[in-house]
């Protein structure tokens, strides 16, 4: 957690020579959806939900950063054993590139690319028809997708994305995320 916030401290002090000279936006925003698991967890769990929250901060010129944190839950397809469900908290931080932009209604599609610390509960894993637990761990992991967002006043946008992350260990963990909300600009 202090690696986490040590690294926005660094991209905010990176990024705000930037901001003295250029034009800023700061946005707050919540959302919520869907994530389903992909690889070795879509062999023992359902797919579940996400909520998280969002900071954004655009700088005209320099691009878009984002800090994110988000909560999946994924329901295991094993009932009868009454299995413990996996919780993943994701803390990142990244960048967010236009790939265009369209000026007359201020709509946008967008990359995203990001790493941060990933938080995984206890949970129960098969192999071979045996079940195993595996703890609770922290690991740096990595996430990339693409998203939209288009204006619904002049203060709130509704956002869109499509996320796939990576847990990195001795056993990469993969799930996707597609979430939607709303963003707040603040200034």
């Amino acid at each position: 957690m202090k690696n986490i916030i040590k690294i926005m401290i660094l991209i905010c002090v990176i990024a705000l020579p930037c901001s003295l000279s250029a034009q800023v936006s700061f946005s707050l925003g919540a959302n919520g959806g869907y994530t389903a698991p992909t690889a070795t967890l879509a062999t023992d769990f359902n797919s579940g939900y996400n909520i998280g929250g969002e900071a954004e901060l655009d700088i005209i010129g320099a691009g878009t950063f984002y800090a994110d944190v988000s909560y999946n839950s994924l329901t295991p397809k094993n009932t009868v054993l009454n299995l413990k469900n996996l919780n993943i908290t994701e803390i990142s931080v990244g960048y967010r590139r236009d790939l265009f932009n369209l000026g007359a209604v201020s709509s946008r599609v967008f990359i995203d690319a990001g790493a941060g610390l990933f938080s995984t509960s206890e949970y129960n894993s098969s192999s071979a028809g045996f079940y195993s637990t595996n703890p609770a761990v922290q690991n740096f992991g990595v996430n990339g997708g693409i998203g939209a967002s288009f204006p619904l006043s002049a203060s709130t946008r509704f956002i869109g994305k499509l996320k796939y992350n990576t847990i990195l260990g001795t056993v990469n963990t993969t799930y996707i995320s597609v979430s939607g909300g709303i963003n707040f600009k603040l200034k």
